[in-house]
């Protein structure tokens, strides 16, 4: 259980390498952006963490508007494109036959190509450092039929989604659970939230052949299933949260938005400290335990036999199964509705020798991370390319 640490560094996965629309429909441009998560329900929310000097930063400043549209594998080279190539120089939709279609609610547009998209207005932007935090509602989300079931509920198991993890994507793997499967107490069962499709036909607008539109919602995958860590090694407390993200790289910095309710928010709040744990699938039962019980009831370090190790920074303690730890320490905290947001300094970074290769370098395609989605968990799949990949593997 030994870890081998650094100092703070942004390593975080499988997270969305989502292609952000901006611009308008004549004038369309995309971007992508990884840094991207939930970060509140009531009402629905999300961010994205844009450089200033990025060609489409002026373009969402001034409009407040911009789509989310989630990447499929067959899109992986539009995808690396659209991340290594500015706007500046380049018709990225022409260069990657991308096809722009309209919004229902901003004027940004969607992509055609794109499963799932949620249309986002801007409420708030904070300069973080060598990135700026767009917060914005979700005022709709457009899904493709194929991706509902007959209750209509969301499948995104069907969608063949892309994932990344450390400068690598990879396929957003296998279904390996469901949340609550390990029985969930009946105030988690309240709390669970999946997204389906309205009954009420007046609540839902047809308003392309390929896409069904439903009221906002966040639906965003795939995001990390991370057990955080908080109190101290002595009384150490966790819970699950997959609504955490990578914000800034200069300096470094993550956040988790926790709802005031959850036992752990009050020790997080009081002591401005955490620890992200990042676990594979043997741990699978570990990560639905602590998101459906509450350290109020149970001993969760013991129910689910984990093992406190002392952090280098922080008094928050390690999970020593975990395969990646990060250590943060509060910065900024904004209450956004049902989920507080910590936004957070990372102090140091472990990790489990076998994923650290002889270089020094975190090789997550050593490890199989537990991603969610929609209240489904999933194995991180294979490796496809590493981030730039497109000026030669997908030419």
């Amino acid at each position: 259980m030994s870890k081998i640490s650094w100092k703070g560094s942004t390593l975080l996965g499988p997270i969305p390498p989502a292609l952000i629309t901006c611009g308008t429909l004549e004038q369309p441009n995309v971007l992508t952006v990884a840094w991207t998560g939930i970060v509140n329900t009531q009402p629905p929310m999300t961010y994205i963490s844009v450089r200033p000097e990025r060609f489409s930063y002026p373009l969402i400043e001034q409009s407040k508007e911009f789509a989310v549209n989630l990447p499929t594998v067959s899109l992986a080279r539009a995808v690396d494109f659209c991340g290594v190539k500015s706007g500046r120089d380049t018709d990225k939709f022409a260069a990657c036959s991308l096809t722009a279609e309209p919004a229902s609610q901003i004027s940004a547009p969607l992509l055609a190509e794109s499963p799932l998209a949620l249309e986002c207005r801007v409420r708030q932007k904070l300069e973080l450092g060598s990135h700026h935090m767009f917060l914005a509602d979700i005022v709709a989300v457009s899904v493709d039929p194929s991706l509902l079931a007959p209750d209509g509920r969301l499948r995104l198991d069907r969608a063949g989604l892309l994932a990344f993890a450390h400068g690598s994507y990879y396929e957003l793997g296998r279904q390996i659970g469901s949340f609550g499967h390990t029985g969930p107490s009946e105030a988690a069962r309240a709390e669970k939230i999946t997204v389906r499709l309205p009954a009420d036909l007046q609540q839902k607008e047809e308003f392309s052949v390929e896409k069904i539109l439903v009221k906002g919602g966040f639906p965003l995958a795939p995001l990390p299933a991370a057990l955080v860590s908080c109190g101290t090694a002595e009384q150490p407390l966790a819970l699950t949260v997959a609504w955490t993200g990578i914000v800034n790289s200069d300096p470094f910095r993550m956040y988790i938005s926790v709802q005031p309710v959850r036992n752990s928010h009050p020790v997080i709040a009081g002591s401005g400290e955490f620890v992200i744990n990042l676990l594979e699938t043997p741990m699978l039962g570990a990560l639905d335990y602590c998101g459906t019980h509450s350290g109020r009831d149970v001993d969760k370090f013991a129910a689910c036999g984990l093992t406190v190790l002392p952090a280098r920074e922080v008094k928050a303690p390690l999970v020593a199964e975990a395969a990646v730890s990060i250590e943060c320490r509060t910065c900024e905290t904004l209450h956004l509705g049902s989920h507080d947001m910590f936004i957070a300094d990372v102090l140091a970074v472990h990790a489990a020798p076998a994923l650290v290769n002889e270089n020094g370098r975190i090789c997550f395609d050593r490890s199989k991370l537990v991603g969610y989605a929609n209240s489904q968990y999933f194995e991180q799949g294979k490796l496809l390319g590493n981030f730039g990949c497109s000026r030669t593997l997908f030419k």
